[in-house]
């Protein structure tokens, strides 16, 4: 799990930083509100903010304003840390959708014990892989190998996607054209809870795919980065190499990084669509794009 602590302080956003990194957490600090949302725009593997509320120039609430106006960070936990009892800004907070408060002076043991909290109930990105090597009774290598296939699924999806084009609807028709059934089986068989979230709630019918919204665009976008990011921690834990020349176009200058206000968009060439006449083939089983 990636955090991104957002405090004007120094001192404090280090100590919450040390905090969490004992525990395993990844951390990202951010020493102003505008600095915390370019690294939730660049980078699609934040899963938690934790916010000071008292921050100069944009505050914690202006932030988490901020936030919940972006698509891709709607429903982001975010956890406010504050000196004050104030009853209208914790009125706020919960219209926007925090439910979470940590009041400073910040204990160790309740910093945790919120984070916990926040978490609690969160599709996760991705499985373990040794629970996932058991409930499908596969080898580490066979594990591997789909790791390997499905990884390579998602990065070509997402350059088709992201491949520039000259107007919205080029990309919507993308989107339409994404191999959806063979990123949802993928999904399914590596415990990828919160794309499958996703693909079976908002984007659930096929009708609704072929004509998904900006917004949804960016957020279909943002989970299928994330879900990349996390099988390439796996491949290069098991010291698999062998993705790097598949990656290479997104991985080079852009690893987990996406912009989701305005994903690049630009006219596709007839070569390049999915479809009976020049699908780009498919990385499971064989199996024809869905």
């Amino acid at each position: 799990m990636h955090i991104l602590i957002v405090d004007d302080s120094t001192v404090m956003a280090k100590i919450l930083e040390l905090i969490l990194l004992r525990q395993g957490f990844e951390v990202t600090v951010a020493h102003s509100g505008a600095e915390a949302l370019k690294h939730l725009r660049e980078r699609a593997d934040i899963g938690l903010v934790i916010a000071d509320v008292m921050m100069p120039m944009m505050d914690g609430l202006e932030l988490l304003r901020r936030l919940r106006a972006m698509p891709e960070c709607a429903t982001l936990p975010v956890i406010l840390c504050t000196a004050l009892s104030d009853a209208g800004t914790v009125r706020e907070a919960v219209r926007l959708g925090c439910r979470h408060y940590l009041v400073k002076p910040i204990e160790p043991s309740a910093l945790l014990a919120r984070v916990r909290d926040a978490l609690a109930g969160e599709p996760v990105v991705l499985s373990d892989p040794t629970e996932t090597q058991q409930r499908l009774g596969l080898s580490e290598a066979n594990l591997s190998e789909v790791i390997t296939e499905y990884m390579r699924l998602l990065e070509s999806e997402l350059s088709y996607l992201r491949a520039p084009a000259d107007r919205q609807e080029d990309v919507t028709r993308r989107a339409a054209n994404l191999q959806w059934r063979q990123i949802e089986e993928g999904a399914e068989l590596l415990g990828a809870n919160r794309l499958l979230h996703l693909l079976r709630g908002d984007l659930a019918s096929p009708t609704d795919r072929t004509r998904l919204l900006p917004a949804q665009i960016s957020r279909l976008l943002r989970e299928l980065e994330t879900l990349r990011l996390a099988l390439r921690k796996i491949c290069a834990h098991q010291g698999d190499e062998s993705l790097d020349h598949d990656g290479a176009s997104i991985a080079s200058g852009s690893a987990g990084k996406i912009d989701p206000h305005h994903p690049p968009i630009s006219p596709v060439q007839p070569h390049e669509e999915h479809g009976h006449n020049g699908h780009r083939g498919n990385h499971l089983n064989g199996r024809k794009p869905g």
